[in-house]
């Protein structure tokens, strides 16, 4: 019998994958008891050598699709790419929990060099499914290789996968995303929840991630909070994961009321904003809004002769805008653009109008109604874009 970290393997079932032309031989050679080895040292019984030939990716995505995980386990892979937490969590719940940090190195068969290790170690939880963590620690190869692909399998048939940003320089930050991609639209990942943590003020990198068009399916959240230590780092991903697996299964269930007055109050207490509101694009309809104006009324009727010469009503403006953003889609279409228009301006007269749309909830957008001498436009569009990030 072949064993791997991730399960048996029968030698039928081994000699018939490895008939098949896209199959990557693997050999596992592994220790079962503890023992001293010819020079004296201690076996560790946790630790054991997979030997591959062709593609460690593909090698790895054959053991994990024959042993899915039980049904009383949920499993969460850290991506670290700057190895900066990752190591020291796994260490601290193995040391907390007495369980095991179980390790495999990913071996060339024909170099015999190691092209990355996996640990793994368990969490019981009472009265919820205990949890395998795993992590890749990759062995000195680019961003996007063949070992960010065995990381990204990992991933994809996880329960919730994290990654770990840290101080990336800007061009890896842009590789690693352009790679996560990539590998979320392989028919192979079935992971429902991707979380990105970030440093503090790290708001280009957050813009990024908003910007990617992820699957509907995936559900893609970003923390911006201190990385201090291990068990921060820890706390957060449990913290989510527990908001992730208590019933927030889908993108559209993310909408949030409380949340969006909340944007929506510190938007309209700026100089110049007349009103805001969030609105359905579809529609028109105006969901919630927030003035400063005892004169913008919130209903979707039409504004009074007292004040229709003077300020637009903001139900008002709001189905206009709408229409509007859906025409300017409507006109990117024409010219072969495929990516949804996310923000379109008007001005007008004493006014300006800024319509942007959610970038995780395209049937909904964020409406600005501006008086143009008073309103700084450029913040006004920044904290658009800071509100449509928290709101989703």
């Amino acid at each position: 019998m072949l064993k791997s970290l991730f399960g048996d393997l029968g030698i039928h079932e081994t000699r018939r994958m490895a008939q098949r032309q896209d199959f990557a031989a693997t050999a596992v050679f592994e220790v079962n008891d503890p023992r001293l080895a010819d020079n004296g040292r201690i076996v560790d019984r946790h630790s054991s050598d997979l030997y591959f030939t062709g593609s460690a990716a593909v090698a790895m995505r054959e053991h994990l699709a024959q042993t899915p995980p039980a049904a009383d386990q949920r499993v969460i892979t850290l991506f670290d790419p700057m190895a900066m937490w990752a190591g020291s969590v796994i260490k601290a719940l193995s040391d907390a929990t007495g369980q095991p940090v179980e390790r495999v190195q990913l071996r060339d068969a024909a170099t015999l060099r190691t092209l990355a290790a996996i640990e793994r170690t368990q969490v019981a939880r009472r009265d919820a499914p205990s949890l395998k963590l795993y992590r890749a620690e990759i062995r000195d190869a680019p961003a996007g290789g063949e070992s960010d692909r065995v990381a990204h399998v990992l991933m994809e048939h996880s329960h919730m996968a994290a990654a770990i940003v840290g101080a990336l320089a800007p061009e890896a930050v842009e590789s690693a995303l352009r790679a996560l991609q990539f590998a979320v639209r392989h028919p192979s990942w079935k992971c429902p929840y991707l979380l990105f943590l970030l440093p503090p003020n790290a708001a280009w990198i957050a813009q990024r991630i908003d910007q990617v068009q992820w699957p509907a399916a995936l559900r893609v959240q970003w923390i911006d909070e201190p990385l201090t230590g291990a068990s921060a780092v820890w706390n957060i991903v449990l913290r989510c994961w527990d908001q992730f697996s208590g019933g927030a299964t889908a993108v559209d269930t993310r909408f949030d009321l409380a949340a969006v007055s909340r944007q929506l109050r510190g938007l309209a207490g700026d100089d110049g904003v007349l009103g805001v509101g969030l609105v359905d694009v579809e529609t028109g309809a105006l969901l919630a809004a927030e003035t400063r104006r005892p004169e913008l009324a919130l209903a979707a009727s039409a504004p009074s002769a007292s004040n229709s010469a003077t300020t637009p009503e903001l139900g008002v403006a709001a189905a206009a805008l709408a229409h509007a953003l859906r025409a300017q889609q409507e006109a990117a279409q024409v010219m072969g653009l495929t990516a949804p228009v996310e923000e379109v301006m008007v001005c007008a007269g004493a006014f300006q109008s800024i319509v942007r749309r959610l970038s995780r909830r395209a049937d909904l957008c964020l409406v600005a109604l501006l008086d143009r001498q008073h309103a700084n436009l450029a913040l006004a569009r920044f904290k658009l874009v800071e509100a449509q990030r928290h709101i989703g």
